[in-house]
């Protein structure tokens, strides 16, 4: 089984380590896992210009997408992972789904996990957690035979590191699961 982590999200940040949990439990299990931290990235939002659908999924951009585009295609398993940002994902992680539509008709059959962290305490956050998952299901949904196995959040990182928390140690176990 092969895993692609994709990170929109600083590194050693409160998401980080939960994906780096979550990483740990995905090798401890023997499979193959590779992370893309998107910060790390030269990218480029999607102008909905249509070339991609004239020539093949090549876009007019020419940054790292490309390559992380293929590595897409060949996972079994897409991770991704991102802070909670004003009720939504990290713009980067957006941007990435956005420029997934080159190729939308080559992605199909994965499984699919959702890491997110957020500052606010539970009691706040966990009904609002699923206004940040509903694009990532809409987005999902584009994909045949996609399935959306889990999503692991955790909340109140504004008052407590990560690794404190419960979803840290559910983390590996999730992970080792794929």
């Amino acid at each position: 089984m092969k895993a692609l982590v994709i990170v929109g999200a600083k590194k050693n940040g409160q998401t980080d380590k939960l994906v780096c949990q979550f990483v740990r439990g995905v090798q401890s299990a023997g499979h193959e896992v590779e992370t893309e931290y998107l910060f790390k990235k030269d990218l480029h939002g999607c102008i909905d210009c249509q070339t991609c659908k004239r020539n093949g999924g090549t876009c007019v951009w020419k940054d790292d997408i490309a390559s992380m585009m293929e590595k897409v295609l060949t996972a079994d398993v897409l991770v991704f992972a991102s802070p909670v940002y004003f009720f939504s994902i990290s713009s980067q992680l957006k941007l990435f789904m956005d420029r997934t539509y080159a190729v939308m008709e080559k992605i199909r059959n994965k499984k699919f996990y959702f890491i997110a962290t957020a500052a606010g305490p539970s009691a706040d956050y966990k009904e609002d957690c699923k206004k940040v998952v509903e694009p990532i299901q809409g987005w999902l949904d584009c994909f045949e035979g996609t399935e959306f196995v889990k999503t692991l959040a955790c909340y109140d990182t504004g008052a407590m590191d990560v690794t404190e928390s419960k979803s840290f140690i559910e983390a590996e176990t999730v992970g080792s699961e794929i």
